[in-house]
């Protein structure tokens, strides 16, 4: 079969029009959390369930060293909430990064703090509308337990507004998180169940962080993403809606496969024009031409006009005489995710086999 001249062109400007909605579609731009730091709500002494909240801070330090972990668990079987106290509740999302509650519902409500002492969680309470203090204990091994107990409009007048502000990864360890509390909790990406157990939310971490750090090749660093390509090896209904897109930090952009950045390898030519993609957001209030250096390491040749063409792309331009060679670096330190507060940000993750902060590196030559 003969294809026409006119059949052709539209045949290449139909591939054409296919190749930008499907870059469009599978290279959307993600954010980091304002704050590289966790914060993990388990009010209940639970003994190995502390695994889940401590398997995910050991993917969060390997993603990057910034990263800090604060811990609220209820550590005393025979007392009231030691770290789970009243003002850590009330500001949870205030600077978290990523927010992680493990713990019980009951009655389309979530246990924030538990005691042998009623008047204690009463207290703990302190008439809140938004919080409930049931009447009669609840069996937990010999003790007999009181809880607070907090309702989604607690959550919305909270943590909402923190955790959106924040461009927080939220999730919910409980049953009923979904349906109740998905809505409420605020946030860039909410994972959440509508039935779960500790071995099989345990799992999910694992699977879900393990592709967020990178770990398959940095295909999957968004959190959405992450979840799509794990779907079915996860456990216990868990759910991420649809979102805006999260990243744990920045990061070169892998989905481009020989993309990345150009010109690469030899062949450049005397002349032209150049480029780094990033997955995620990055404060372009840096010097452009200190987030990305260059050397050149052999010959005449020079980089110039270095500039962010966006928020997550910086171009530059180059010339040289036949023979020359130029390094390129994309420095991690300068590579970092918008922030408010100096040095306290998320840095590039150049290197998709090894977390933390790594710079990425190419060269051309011609």
């Amino acid at each position: 079969m003969k294809i026409s001249k006119h059949n052709c062109i539209f045949l290449i400007i139909l591939v054409f029009t296919i190749t930008l909605l499907f870059n469009s579609v599978c290279f959307g731009v993600a954010e980091t959390p304002k704050y590289p730091t966790a914060v993990i709500w388990l009010p209940f002494n639970w003994g190995n369930l502390l695994d889940g909240g401590g398997t995910l801070v050991g993917y969060l330090d390997y993603e990057n060293d910034e990263w800090t972990a604060f811990f609220y668990t209820d550590i005393s079987e025979a007392g009231g909430p030691m770290d789970c106290t009243r003002i850590a509740a009330d500001s949870m999302g205030w600077c978290s990064g990523v927010t992680y509650i493990l713990t019980h519902s009951s009655d389309g409500n979530q246990v924030l703090a538990t005691s042998t002492d009623k008047q204690e969680m009463l207290d703990w309470a302190n008439g809140d509308n938004g919080l409930v203090v049931p009447p009669t204990p609840w069996k937990y091994g010999y003790l007999d337990l009181y809880e607070v107990q907090a309702t989604p409009s607690y959550c919305q007048e909270h943590w909402s507004d923190d955790h959106n502000y924040n461009k927080s990864i939220v999730w919910l360890g409980m049953c009923g998180g979904y349906s109740n509390f998905r809505n409420a909790v605020g946030g860039q990406t909410v994972f959440s169940y509508n039935s779960i157990n500790a071995d099989s939310d345990r799992n999910n971490i694992e699977k879900i962080f393990n592709y967020m750090t990178g770990c398959d090749g940095g295909y999957h660093r968004e959190a959405y993403d992450a979840f799509n390509a794990q779907l079915i090896q996860l456990t216990s209904q868990l759910i991420c809606d649809p979102n805006n897109g999260s990243t744990l930090a920045p990061g070169v952009d892998y989905r481009r496969e020989n993309d990345i950045c150009y010109p690469v390898g030899s062949g450049a030519g005397g002349s032209g024009e150049g480029a780094i993609f990033f997955d995620t957001k990055l404060d372009t209030t840096v010097d452009p031409s200190l987030a990305l250096q260059w050397s050149c390491i052999s010959g005449t040749a020079t980089v110039y006009n270095i500039d962010w063409e966006n928020d997550h792309k910086i171009s530059f331009s180059y010339c040289g005489s036949p023979g020359y060679s130029i390094s390129m670096t994309a420095s991690a330190y300068y590579l970092r995710a918008p922030h408010e507060y100096g040095f306290y940000y998320s840095i590039l993750n150049g290197d998709r086999a090894n977390g933390n902060t790594d710079d990425y590196c190419w060269t051309f030559s011609y």
